[in-house]
């Protein structure tokens, strides 16, 4: 009786140590990581993302991805250099500016030159005006009952109900100083 019990006994010793040694093998495969990319795949290459506490079957092979690694020794700190200072301005672009130069976006249409474009066409000027057929890309509310092509090209994607009204997209804020962007509102459809 004796001799049974221990044997039951080394019997459950054994298994909880091959229980403890599969557990500890799967955490030490997954690096307990909870950032990581777990996965187990068979020997057929099926793949099965995973738990980082579940354990891969039989025939399966643990892995992992997107581990982040301990921190590795930091560098020496380069020189920082001078600073510079800012050159004297350009009389070019300074007599440029002065002739041509407007606040973003404040350019008109002008009423004196038809530039033949492709609706919708973008393009970005340093006069203070637009070609005839462009307006100003200021955001602008359209209707569409009067601008019906250019509506087809452009729908709704700069704003508007798209019932009664579309809107230009406004590049203001993304102009150059004193310049501004124009979009194609009477002109050719673009076409294949």
């Amino acid at each position: 009786m004796t001799k049974n019990r221990f044997r039951r006994i080394g019997t459950f010793v054994a298994l909880a140590a091959a229980v403890g040694v599969g557990a500890g093998a799967v955490a030490f495969a997954h690096g307990g990581d909870t950032t990581a990319v777990h996965a187990c795949v068979s020997a057929q290459g099926a793949l099965r993302i995973v738990a980082p506490t579940d354990i891969c079957k039989a025939r399966e092979t643990a892995l992992d991805w997107s581990i982040q690694g301990p921190q590795g020794i930091p560098g020496e700190k380069g020189d920082q250099g001078l600073p510079g200072e800012p050159g004297p301005p350009d009389p070019a672009v300074a007599a440029f500016v002065e002739r041509f130069g407007s606040p973003a976006g404040a350019a008109v249409e002008s009423q004196s030159y038809l530039a033949e474009c492709l609706l919708g066409t973008m393009i970005l000027t340093a006069t203070s005006f637009l070609p005839r057929g462009y307006e100003p890309a200021d955001g602008r509310l359209l209707p569409i009952n009067q601008w019906q092509a250019l509506f087809a090209l452009i729908g709704t994607n700069y704003g508007g109900d798209g019932r009664v009204t579309f809107a230009l997209p406004d590049l203001r804020a993304l102009a150059p100083d004193h310049m501004t962007y124009g979009i194609c509102t009477v002109g050719v459809f673009p076409s294949l």
